[in-house]
């Protein structure tokens, strides 16, 4: 009994020594703060794979639509023996399908394009329709008419033009376009007519005539052109085109003078020639040299 209770006594003796040899209890740090050097999370964007796509030289085949103002007047007779209301000369568009070929350069800067191009075009049905003025005498009862027609067609054209486009998509390049056109243009025009004028009095009537007349020149013409367009890569170095341009050659005037028998003055036919193309043109070309189309890479 006495051995128990030593060992007892020895033990609880011993307790405050090994309590104070074990390591303290203490409570966790808290987490350190996020350091502020820390790369902050980033949405992934899209890069486009375009890089070089639209490098190099490239040629290609287009159709057109054109529609082309033109515009007339007359003047005379200037004699006293007839008298007339003038009527502007109805000059409606001349509309007219084309085809041709066009070639160029391109060079990229990132999603810029800068490049320079050529084009030809020839008119498939160049004749516009007829402008006719004409005019009757004031006379009572007079019968028939002085007439001047005209007729213009544009043989075709072609241009040297600067583009600057953005690559919207890797594949699709939007343009805008300007440059020098030159345009060849063929018109004719004739006038004639006779006035028949009822007698006084009961008297015979009087025909007057204008010398039939007729007149065709041919001109090339210098003008300027602007548009804007897409290009639209549907497979490797194949590209498709949609592109208008408004195309001005100026006015020209021509003039043609027809006599009248029995004095009632001379006829002039002011023919004024303003030569406006609005076009559309859709078009297909090849590109040479440029890398292929390579997938769409995502970058974080």
């Amino acid at each position: 009994m006495k051995f128990k209770l030593s060992a007892a006594a020895l033990i609880a003796a011993g307790l405050p020594a090994l309590a104070a040899d074990l390591p303290a209890r203490t409570a966790p740090p808290p987490p350190a703060p996020p350091s502020a050097s820390a790369t902050p999370f980033r949405m992934p964007t899209l890069v486009h794979a375009s890089q070089g796509l639209w490098n190099g030289v490239y040629v290609g085949g287009a159709v057109s639509w054109d529609l082309a103002a033109r515009d007339t007047e007359m003047t005379g007779p200037s004699g006293t023996s007839v008298t007339g209301a003038l009527t502007r000369g109805d000059a409606p568009g001349v509309e007219g399908f084309g085809a041709g070929l066009y070639a160029g350069y391109n060079m990229q800067f990132g999603d810029y394009v800068a490049g320079v191009e050529a084009d030809a075009t020839a008119l498939l049905d160049p004749w516009g329709d007829r402008s006719t003025n004409s005019f009757k005498s004031t006379t009572t009862d007079a019968t028939g008419a002085f007439t001047a027609t005209a007729r213009a067609k544009r043989l075709g054209d072609s241009s040297l033009r600067l583009r600057a486009g953005y690559v919207i998509m890797r594949d699709m390049l939007v343009y805008a376009t300007g440059g020098v056109a030159l345009t060849q243009v063929e018109r004719n025009w004739t006038m004639g007519g006779s006035i028949t004028v009822p007698g006084t009095n009961g008297g015979a009537a009087t025909t007057y005539s204008l010398a039939d007349a007729s007149g065709k020149d041919e001109k090339y013409r210098l003008g300027w052109t602007i548009g804007a367009g897409l290009d639209y890569m549907v497979l490797p170095d194949w590209t498709v085109r949609a592109e208008y341009r408004y195309t001005s050659f100026g006015e020209t005037k021509a003039n043609l003078s027809s006599a009248c028998s029995t004095s009632c003055g001379t006829a002039t036919s002011a023919l004024r020639f303003t030569d406006t193309v609005h076009s559309v043109r859709l078009g297909v070309a090849y590109h040479f040299g440029g890398p292929t189309i390579a997938p769409i890479s995502v970058r974080y």
